[in-house]
């Protein structure tokens, strides 16, 4: 309406610093705008005067104090440290506030709105937190709404990693530290921690060392001795620099504020630090690897105006005039480096004139225009084009420093970060520092040479010869030069040199066919022949005739029984295609050759320690690998020259993937250090030396079978690289941001489809997010058979929950088997948890992988202690491929009892026996640790959302099946012993109570098997003690009948008893039976009586004289 129209262009200026009274004088002219908008207007120009009165004696204060109000609120920084910048900021507010002598109410609100900017009064707006009477009362609700319990253990890791910056003083550090540290929880130990931190990772190797010869030294010691050592630092720079007269002193510039030209002595040539030793550079071109070539023949100099070499080559010296704005010459290129991970200095050259260099660009899905910096040795975008890209990328802390032209005050960062540019169809990923404020994106000259948008001299012919004389420049394009060579190894020139006939177009490998294999009884398929569109036909016929050219493909003569239809694919860049065959019916016949791909964890199983890397690509891989003769009617295929059959593999055959793995494994076998999945090959090592000799021989090796790489996939001497999907780097492995950014890009599902492929694709990234299914349940839910839809806030809630652990997932470390290796596990209501890490050479624990999953409807009914075993089983089969075959490795559980179930003399129940038999070949000790430090408690309260397997289930069942039923006596049925436990009221509570864990303590008995709880287990109704049935009371006279036949003595009777049943205070219930036994006592008391003396029986003196009783 037209009041909300009106304060909205009055809140408009007041933020733009217009001048008010003029624009609202205009608003009250009744000629512009309608009665209702003027009479607003009006009162709107009342009240600004009436404010600026009363508001101008404490502006006057504030301005004769010089006070400057604290800048708006960067609500959108670091979600983890709002609340803790919120406190701050509004401690300075209120600071500012009395200092200016503010003290009415309703301005100090006010004041306090417009001040924190325009992001927090939209974050209020869209929060509904409304303003309150006082700031105090709006400054506690916001701190209310940022504030979060952050788990200790992350708070505690966030400590661990707070490490100096570079050039960070000691007490800029200390206090993030402190501020770390107060979140921690760590009590008394706080300074002492703090203290440790200190001494272990302060850059002063010399201080270090100082220090940890004194002992018993305090915080206040430390902090103590660090500044004095740093003040002495400073006076002494501070000396130096006065004595050396100021000579390295840099005078800060502003381009556009230059004044006449000032003529500067011209320097030395200096040459490249590469050609240093004894290395080898042409006279003309300056490159290395030859001494002369005829590229520049007729070239002039730009640096001294003669014929016959390039500036880069020059050696005489400069009659180049200066130039007022002091635009960079090209001698200055080779003095910068591209961007590299460690802590680098960078200068920009960037102008601001009509005659810079422009190029559209589409950074991460974002359409922006890129300067071209020929003169800038890194890559600048800043940060409202970072914000604004619909691809979302994850910024790193950056220790680099990157100066303006003439300025000795480097630009301010919010980090670095690796982004996708394309340009005309080419596509790089390329490092780009990003600003803290607002600027021109600039790309320097490396990453412009590698789009193909800055070329250094005229296209003409002897560029081209000198480009052919040097075909690895683009491979070294980035590759720093302290990473192109290293004592003990050759150079990555010389390497390049010695195997360069494995970046030649495309190979062929020698003495090797393979052959395609049909199922018995295969009847051939002749397809007709597929219209090729006229825009195509040329394309395709000029892409069959380079076919043809390379031995690809070849004519076919004679009748052929088999042909298959061409499919033309085109690709992004305008008039290029793609030939392949459709071979769906050939393969329905072709007999697949079964050779195993590594997985992952194969292929990073032994890369811990590893610095470089190189990735390195077949070239058309699959066009590398002939057919044998025999086989190659099968490939043939109609074309718009006639029928043409393959000579080599081609994409489409089901068993090509198969053949080319089979193949790389057979050329590069026995090579160290290298690892390939199909036409994927990475190299990597400890050191620089290592990874060159190691490239070294797989190129080498590739050369020998005849195998080539695409130059233009290559990427050398790298300290990140992507493989599998997966980033890899010297401190590990983590998801890659096209993977990240399909899960946060991921729509909300509207169907069950949708919700199993968003399923599907969190599992991909399982092993990087340890809080990864948080609300996960009600998403699993929606996928069950006979489910109805129903998408509500739940699942909208656990959708965004699940999104956002992806989003804030880290990295994990290389596993090394020589390190000691620890399982964490624990066992939740709903799920199992485990956590694979190892202890660091440095102490330090760091995770390998993590795993979890949820509990089927039968598992959430086991004892807590067959669930805590669960999960033991579950982790040591989840992490078998690192597990098994070590020598010794430590489950860590929240759950005691299990230390003594899985000890060498225990006898644990059924279930767990069996449990335990699944993982007998892995060998392992149990430690107990409490639930608070247990890492993996979120995992099992949390789960994945992973279906529990049935396949053991079923086993188990079988087995423990067999168990009862091998409890239960002979003259007992298993049917009699279910019904008499159901009647039983003891035994049902029992297990009741070992379902939910919560114990009625009122009976004697309860109270008994209470205290055998870890023992405990129920199935099929039956209550066991191990092994043992615990006998419901109706039976137990029976069963010692039973027990008792055959009138043996207590011990035996006991003995027979204790092999199948038990029930409490069975051993006294056994006495009494016995002790009122009628034949045990008329056996005992005739033993009592004293035994007649024997006398003989006198002999008949005929038959049948006397009868004696025989019965």
């Amino acid at each position: 309406d037209s009041r909300a129209l009106t304060l909205h262009i009055y809140k408009y200026t007041c933020r733009a610093s217009r001048p008010i009274s003029k624009i609202l004088r205009a608003l009250a002219n009744p000629p512009i705008l309608s009665e209702s908008l003027h009479g607003v207007a009006s009162k709107l120009l009342t009240d600004h005067h009436s404010l600026t009165q009363r508001g101008s004696s404490h502006t006057n204060m504030a301005q004769a104090l010089q006070l400057t109000a604290p800048d708006a609120f960067d609500i959108d920084s670091d979600p983890l440290t709002r609340a803790q910048r919120w406190k701050t900021w509004a401690r300075r507010f209120n600071s500012y506030i009395r200092a200016a002598g503010i003290t009415d109410a309703t301005q100090q609100l006010e004041l306090l709105v417009y001040t924190a900017g325009e992001k927090l009064e939209d974050f209020m707006e869209d929060n509904s937190v409304q303003k309150g009477k006082s700031t105090n009362e709006l400054i506690q609700k916001l701190q209310e709404i940022f504030d979060q319990k952050n788990s200790v253990v992350f708070l505690r890791y966030q400590f661990e990693t707070c490490r100096q910056e570079e050039g960070e003083s000691i007490d800029a550090w200390y206090h993030r530290l402190r501020k770390a540290a107060d979140q921690c929880e760590f009590g008394e130990l706080r300074d002492s921690l703090i203290r440790d931190k200190v001494v272990a990772h302060y850059r002063s190797e010399k201080i270090r060392r100082e220090l940890l010869q004194l002992n018993d030294i305090c915080l206040a010691d430390v902090l103590k001795r660090i500044r004095a050592r740093e003040a002495a630092e400073q006076q002494a720079q501070a000396m130096e620099e006065n004595s050396s007269g100021g000579a390295g002193a840099m005078t800060t510039a502003n381009v556009a504020a230059l004044g006449p030209p000032r003529a500067r002595p011209s320097q030395p040539f200096r040459r490249d630090p590469a050609m240093k030793d004894g290395g080898i550079s042409c006279e003309r071109c300056g490159r290395p690897g030859h001494r002369t070539c005829e590229a520049a023949r007729d070239k002039a100099c730009r640096r001294c105006g003669k014929i016959g070499h390039f500036a880069r080559a020059c050696r005489g010296t400069s009659r180049i005039p200066v130039r007022a704005v002091n635009e960079p010459d090209d001698r200055s290129y080779g003095q910068f480096e591209y961007l590299q991970d460690n802590s680098t200095e960078h200068e920009l050259f960037s102008l601001r004139n009509s005659g810079s260099a422009w190029t559209q660009a589409t950074v991460n899905g974002f359409k922006t225009t890129l300067l071209i910096d020929s003169g800038a040795a890194c890559n600048i975008i800043d940060r409202e084009a970072f914000e604004r890209m619909p691809q979302k990328a994850r910024l790193q802390a950056a220790s680099d420093r990157v100066y303006p032209y003439g300025s000795q005050q480097p630009l301010k960062l919010l980090g670095k970060t690796d982004l996708q540019v394309s340009v005309f169809g080419c596509q790089e990923t390329l490092p780009f520092l990003v600003l803290d404020g607002k600027g021109a994106c600039i790309i320097g000259r490396r990453s412009a040479e590698d789009l193909g948008v800055l070329r250094v001299g005229p296209e003409d012919k002897a560029a081209c010869e000198l480009r052919s004389e040097c075909p690895t420049d683009r491979l070294l394009a980035g590759v720093p030069k302290d990473l192109r060579q290293s004592p003990g190894a050759p150079s990555l020139d010389e390497i390049l040199k010695e195997n360069a006939q494995a970046f030649d177009g495309i190979g062929c490998l020698k003495n090797y066919a393979a052959r395609i294999f049909l199922e018995e009884g295969a009847r051939p398929v002749c397809h007709p022949p597929s219209r090729v569109p006229i825009h195509l036909a040329p394309a395709v016929d000029a892409e069959l005739q380079y076919l043809e050219e390379q031995g690809i493909i070849e004519p076919v003569e004679g009748p052929c029984p088999w042909v298959s239809r061409i499919v033309v694919v085109p690709k992004e860049a305008p008039g290029e295609i793609r030939i392949t065959q459709d071979l769906r019916e050939l393969n329905k016949s072709v007999v697949r050759e079964r050779h195993p791909i590594p997985t992952f964890e194969e292929v990073t199983g032994d890369m811990a320690g590893a610095t470089l890397f190189s990735e390195l690509d077949v070239a058309k891989a699959f066009y590398q690998i002939p057919v044998s003769e025999e086989c190659r009617h099968l490939l043939t295929f109609s074309t718009p020259r006639g029928l043409r059959r393959l000579t080599r593999l081609c994409m489409g055959l089901s068993t090509a993937q198969e053949i080319l793995q089979a193949v790389m494994s057979s050329v590069l076998a026995g090579l160290s250090k290298v690892k390939w999945i199909h036409d994927d090959i990475i190299v990597y090592g400890h050191s620089v030396a290592e990874h060159h000799n190691n490239l070294r021989e797989c190129l080498q090796r590739l050369a020998q079978h005849g195998l080539t790489l695409n130059p233009a996939k290559c990427k050398l001497a790298r300290t990140q690289v992507t493989f599998m999907g997966m980033r890899l780097s010297k401190d590990g492995v983590r998801p890659t941001e096209s993977k990240l950014e399909a899960v946060n890009a991921f729509a909300e599902p509207t169907n069950v489809t949708e919700v199993r492929s968003f399923l599907g694709l969190v599992n991909y990234l399982a092993a990087f997010t340890p809080r990864l299914a948080d609300l996960a349940k009600p998403l699993r839910n929606l996928t069950r058979k006979g489910q109805p839809w129903a998408w509500a806030d739940l699942e909208r809630q656990a959708f965004s929950d699940i999104k956002s652990q992806i989003a804030s997932s880290g990295s994990l470390a290389f596993f090394n088997h020589r390190l000691p290796t620890q399982l964490i596990v624990d066992a939740g209501p709903a799920g199992l948890g485990a956590i694979l890490s190892q202890t660091q050479s440095d102490g330090t624990r760091r995770p390998i992988a993590y795993a979890s999953r949820t509990l089927s409807d039968v598992e959430q009914r086991y004892s807590q202690t067959e669930k805590e075993a669960l999960a033991v089983k579950f982790g040591c089969l989840k992490f078998q491929f690192y597990l098994h075959g070590a020598p010794m490795f430590t489950v860590q559980t929240d759950h005691k009892p299990l230390v003594a179930l899985f000890g060498s003399s225990s006898r644990p129940p059924p279930r767990i026996e069996r449990m335990a038999l699944r993982i007998q070949h892995m060998k392992f000790t149990v430690e107990y640790q409490p639930g608070p430090l247990n890492p993996a408690d979120v995992l099992s309260r949390q789960p994945l959302p992973t279906p529990a397997p049935n396949v053991g289930e079923e086993l188990d069942a079988l087995s423990i099946a067999a168990v009862v039923q091998a409890a239960v006596p002979n003259a007992l049925s298993l049917t009699s012993v279910q019904k008499s436990s159901q009647k039983d009221a003891t035994i049902q509570a029992a297990i009741r109570a070992l379902e939910t864990g919560r114990w009625s303590l009122e009976s004697a008995e309860l109270r008994s098997l209470h205290a055998l709880r870890h023992e405990l287990s129920a199935v099929d109704g039956v209550l066991l003690r191990g092994q043992r049935i615990i006998v419901p009371v109706a039976l137990r006279r029976l069963v010692l009948d039973l027990a008792h036949r055959g009138h043996q003595c207590t011990r035996k009777t006991l003995d027979r008893l204790n092999t199948k049943v038990w029930w409490p205070r069975m051993q006294l219930e056994t006495e009494r039976f016995i002790a009122t036994c009628r034949a045990c006592l008329a056996t005992s008391h005739a033993a009592d009586v004293t035994a007649s003396p024997l006398k003989p029986t006198p002999i008949p003196k005929a038959a049948w004289l006397t009868l004696g009783r025989i019965c």
